[in-house]
């Protein structure tokens, strides 16, 4: 099932742009840019115990 994985999120690759002009084309005249920003103790503290906390109390039972 994991060689699967790059044909499934990869399968359609008509996102790709090789240029600005492209995207500019692509997302109008007027986009909508934005940015979502977190602090970065709480990117760590979210990341660890998602990645290595978690996990120990699940395969502890």
């Amino acid at each position: 099932m994991q060689n699967d994985l790059p044909a499934l999120f990869c399968s359609k690759r008509d996102y790709i742009r090789t240029n600005m002009t492209a995207v500019l084309d692509d997302i109008g005249e007027e986009p909508v840019l934005f940015a979502v920003v977190r602090e970065p103790i709480e990117r760590f503290l979210s990341g660890f115990l998602d990645k290595c906390i978690l996990w120990v109390v699940i395969f502890k039972d």
